[in-house]
């Protein structure tokens, strides 16, 4: 029963070569890999019989979800809508209070939180008014919390 050839699909669906390629198997054999078929057959049904039955439930429990929906006066897209602004990621970095502020050359305000390297506008500042310690543009308020 030991034989390396190879059949494709179409040779084992063909009854003419079929019956040519297990021509030069004994009966004793032909039952043997009867057998062998006849489980392969049943479990193929039975998996194919359990994923029916999962896609029944599935479309069962679909149905019911959408009965739930019109009872409550709510669309699908609607549902979609809210999960995805409730699910959004947060944009940009966390918002942290300023605890340095100064003048820029401009006169605009510039601010910063202590978080991160200096900014480069307090860096020019501390350089022009020859101060070197970031503690000299602290926001006064901030000074009365750190003593």
């Amino acid at each position: 029963m030991e034989n390396n050839t190879t059949f494709t699909t179409e040779d084992l669906l063909n009854s003419s070569k079929l019956k040519s390629i297990f021509k030069q198997f004994s009966s004793k054999e032909l039952v043997f890999l009867i057998d062998k078929l006849t489980k392969i057959k049943d479990d193929v049904l039975k998996e194919e019989e359990q994923a029916a039955q999962e896609k029944a439930q599935k479309v069962a429990s679909a149905k019911e979800v959408l009965d739930l929906l019109k009872e409550k006066g709510l669309t699908i897209d609607e549902i979609t809508k809210i999960a995805s602004i409730e699910n959004k990621p947060r944009k940009g970095k966390a918002k942290f209070e300023p605890k340095y502020e100064w003048i820029n050359e401009d006169g605009s305000h510039g601010y910063w939180s202590g978080q991160g390297m200096i900014p480069r506008a307090l860096r020019t500042v501390m350089q022009k008014e020859g101060v070197s310690e970031k503690e000299y543009f602290l926001i006064p308020e901030k000074k009365e919390e750190e003593n």
